[in-house]
Parts: C-alpha cells; sequence; structure tokens
C-alpha cells in the first residue's frame, strides 16, 4: 500500500492522520523541503518526499492516526 492509497482510505473511513514515527533527521528534511507543512502531516508532500527519498519508511509505516469526531 502505497502512501495515496492510505490518505485515500483514511478520507473513505473518517480518519484524521496525525504523523509518522520516524526519526528526527527525516522530520527536519521533511520540514526544510516542505515548511508550510509544520505539522508534518499533508500525505500528498509525505509522498512527493518519498518518491525522491524511497528508503524513508524502510518497507513499512508506522503513523499515527485518529477518528474524526462528530458535530
Amino acid at each position: 500500500m502505497r502512501l495515496p492509497d492510505i490518505a485515500a482510505f483514511l478520507r473513505e473511513n473518517g480518519l484524521t492522520f496525525l504523523g509518522f514515527e520516524t526519526d528526527d533527521a527525516t522530520i527536519q528534511a521533511y520540514r526544510q523541503r516542505f515548511p508550510e507543512d509544520r505539522a508534518a502531516t499533508d500525505l500528498d508532500h509525505w509522498h512527493a518526499f518519498e518518491t525522491d527519498n524511497p528508503e524513508t519508511f524502510s518497507g513499512m509505516y508506522v503513523f499515527w492516526i485518529q477518528k474524526n469526531s462528530i458535530a
């Protein structure tokens, strides 16, 4: 499963992406490339980052999500 697939799954199931569990160097490199995403939660940006840095997640994504609240 790729990040666009995960993003679609989250949208379809009312879930919010909270962030990846990754090392500080990866987060710093990501924020340098995408400074407008200070929370580092834009999966489209992460997909672009991973495309340019294919070893970013070493074959496995570890991340946090939460169920969207019902208003």
